[in-house]
């Protein structure tokens, strides 16, 4: 199925659509309203695009996102602490 992007105009081939398992995605016919689901291989389409029939008039108010206030990093002063996943025990 081929759609507009609605930001850029632009085509997209709508692959598939499919529901997200854990690691494992299946393939689904549609989603309806209140669903959450992903697609695959679309090459300009970014949050906040809609993609709808091709010479509809159709199209979302973006979301708008909050601004950032913090940004920070944790780095690991030792390789053991990078690949343990629980903290250490002092004894």
């Amino acid at each position: 199925m081929d759609l507009e992007n609605s930001t850029t105009l632009n085509l997209e081939r709508l692959g598939g659509l499919f529901v997200l398992n854990g690691r494992n995605r299946d393939g689904v016919p549609k989603l309806v309203a209140g669903d959450i689901g992903a697609a695959v291989k679309l090459k300009d389409t970014r949050t906040n695009s809609t993609l709808r029939p091709k010479g509809s008039k159709v199209e979302m108010v973006p979301i708008e996102f909050p601004s950032i206030r913090y940004t920070a990093s944790v780095k690991t002063v030792t390789r053991a602490r990078r690949t343990s996943s629980r903290p250490a025990s002092r004894s």
